[in-house]
């Protein structure tokens, strides 16, 4: 299972409501981790930064060239499309309970752009 919330900084720009909803699910991630273990099953979740909404391409970017990653630089729905898919593939078969943050580096320092 894949739940997607917000990275932490996305949280703390958003409302109050909307930062209690997204920080309840990443928080739910650990206890359904813990509870259905024993069944095999894997609980995660990807906390993506602020999103683009625009999709350039339907096909994904080439991997082969590094990323700027810059205040201006929006998460894409490729990457957390990508984090996703590693979730629910075997490479991850080990792994449960996980919060994958994906934001370009922005929750590790500098301001993000308030939400709605």
């Amino acid at each position: 299972m894949v739940l997607v919330s917000a990275a932490p900084a996305v949280r703390l720009a958003a409302s109050a409501s909307y930062c209690a909803a997204k920080a309840g699910l990443a928080d739910l991630v650990s206890k359904l981790a813990h509870d259905y273990r024993a069944y095999g099953i894997r609980v995660n979740a990807v906390l993506p930064g602020s999103m683009s909404n625009r999709l350039e391409s339907l096909d994904p970017p080439l991997a082969d060239r590094p990323l700027p990653l810059t205040e201006e630089t929006k998460t894409s729905p490729w990457e957390v499309a990508r984090g996703i898919r590693y979730f629910v593939s075997d490479e991850s078969r080990w792994v449960t309970g996980t919060l994958l943050t994906v934001d370009g580096g922005a929750t590790s320092g500098g301001d993000e752009t308030p939400v709605g």
